[in-house]
């Protein structure tokens, strides 16, 4: 189950929703609404894997 949830997933974008949730934790913790804003814009690259320019980014 989990193995299928995560699949397609490889370490740059494991890397960058672990950044993204605490940088967002932070944000909320500190109040600043500019951060909070770049987090979630971290998040959603991380989740929708929308980082590649038309998935022109090959990791082997």
């Amino acid at each position: 189950m989990i193995r299928r949830i995560f699949m397609g997933w490889h370490f740059q974008r494991l890397l960058m929703l672990i950044l993204g949730l605490t940088y967002l934790f932070f944000s909320i913790f500190d109040f600043t609404l500019i951060g909070i804003i770049f987090s979630t814009f971290i998040l959603s690259q991380a989740v929708f894997g929308y980082g590649c320019a038309a998935g022109n980014c090959p990791i082997d």
